[in-house]
């Protein structure tokens, strides 16, 4: 997905110098940003869940987020910069949304590097309903108590 959201943004980037091109450029592209840190996060879980996390893991898919959300709001305060602050420029708001996007990176790095403090991720998995796993089952219990409902029979 970040492939696509970085292609086609870099695509109308480059397609025009309409002021929609330029925001919907810079943002689009820079959406790909997002789906870098979703990635990150997914990864560090699942691979404690499988057994894979090691130490590595542990300091690259933080790290790769969070150069991600640096990279991406760094790119926005400069292309606002310059910007007059009335609002009708194409760089102000293209620049205040690439900010905001490198923000929500940030948020989501942060979820990658407190799920590699999680260390019973893989434990609580593999629990059973009564050594403690009482959390998951419960939550089973109430998805299956709401498909049963909403079934016709």
């Amino acid at each position: 997905m970040m492939g696509v959201c970085v292609g086609f943004g870099v695509y109308v980037w480059n397609a025009g110098d309409a002021p929609g091109n330029f925001v919907a450029g810079r943002v689009v592209t820079f959406l790909g940003a997002i789906c870098l840190c979703l990635f990150c996060t997914a990864a560090t879980i699942i691979r404690q869940l499988i057994g894979r996390f090691n130490a590595v893991d542990r300091v690259l898919y933080p790290a790769l987020g969070y150069l991600a959300a640096i990279g991406t709001a760094a790119y926005g305060c400069y292309v606002f910069a310059g910007a007059s602050g009335n609002g009708a420029k194409p760089e102000y708001v293209a620049g205040h949304v690439v900010l905001g996007l490198g923000l929500i990176c940030g948020c989501v790095s942060t979820v990658a590097a407190a799920s590699t403090k999680f260390s019973l991720i893989p434990a609580n998995s593999a629990k059973a309903v009564g050594l403690g796993g009482g959390i998951c089952f419960t939550l089973y219990s109430i998805v299956s108590i709401l498909e049963s409902g909403t079934s016709r029979q």
